[in-house]
């Protein structure tokens, strides 16, 4: 295998995949290993039910990402001339079902009103060389394809190996048993430590505004409890000298969240961050931001 780089990204391509290694389609996940990805270049995406598509003249302009460290497919819109890559990002929480069609399609059939991100991811080139600058996007890559979708079709380019397919659809699938078997599932009572140590957590001051970053420690075995009562979000701020802890339902909107960390320790909250299994600071921004953060 080898490592192509992509403006902003490292990308694992399979140029050759080895018989030794077809027992085992999978690569191991590994939280550390954030930048490894599984790509194929695409030639079409199709949209249903509402039978949209998006066709790509030349190979290598959008690829379909399987990022095994992250719990996520990606769609990558490359624009080189301008440094720029626009991304949707799928987690696997959102998943119904993954398949192979017509012999070298992969579908996947998403949850009702499944949750998406958009994200933007820019080169910038300076003087003591260049600076990838990621950001929320909030405009559809797609131009609204994604409106009321409830499965998505990838057709990879003539040039993708067969291999390659069958070793999307398989790590997909793998994934998706362990996630539905997983004892740390949010569905099934479960809650969430939020830790903030003082080396992780920024507070960020510029006039009156206040950044707060949250930082998910997922390393440790007791980071998920169950309470037998009802399901709780168990969230603990480490200041300088003291910790707090708050407990709140499960279901609480981001708004509630916001007026209680408000009241409770007189701060105002006008940018909440959260750092996500991978060590990467995701902006919460709304109810939609909210949900996928827990």
């Amino acid at each position: 295998m080898s490592w192509i780089k992509v403006p902003g990204k490292e990308f694992l391509e399979k140029n050759k995949f080895q018989r030794s290694r077809k027992k085992n389609f999978c690569p191991p996940r590994h939280r550390g290993s954030k930048k490894s990805y599984l790509v194929m270049d695409l030639q079409k995406i199709n949209f249903t039910p509402s039978n949209k598509h998006i066709e790509i003249v030349h190979c290598g302009k959008v690829k379909f990402l399987l990022k095994y460290a992250r719990d996520s497919i990606g769609i990558a819109f490359i624009y080189e001339e301008l440094h720029l890559i626009e991304e949707i990002v799928i987690y696997w929480s959102q998943f119904l079902e993954c398949k192979i069609v017509d012999g070298r399609k992969i579908e996947i059939i998403l949850k009702p009103k499944f949750l998406k991100r958009f994200m933007e991811h820019k080169r910038i080139l300076h003087e003591h060389g260049q600076q990838i600058v990621t950001n929320r996007l909030y405009q559809d890559p797609t131009g609204g394809c994604l409106e009321n979708v409830s499965s998505i079709i990838f057709t990879p380019c003539i040039r993708v190996h067969p291999t390659t397919i069958i070793m999307f659809q398989a790590c997909i699938q793998k994934f998706l048993l362990v996630n539905e078997s997983s004892s740390l599932s949010f569905f099934h009572g479960a809650i969430a430590d939020v830790n903030i140590n003082y080396s992780e957590m920024q507070l960020k001051r510029s006039d009156n505004n206040r950044t707060w970053i949250f930082s998910n420690d997922m390393k440790s075995p007791k980071t998920y409890e169950r309470l037998d009562e009802k399901d709780t979000l168990h969230i603990t701020f480490v200041f300088f000298t003291h910790n707090r802890v708050l407990l709140l339902p499960f279901g609480t909107p981001f708004i509630v969240l916001v007026q209680t960390i408000h009241s409770r320790f007189r701060i105002d909250v006008n940018n909440l961050e959260y750092k996500n299994f991978c060590q990467e600071f995701i902006t919460i921004q709304g109810e939609e931001d909210w949900k996928l953060a827990k």
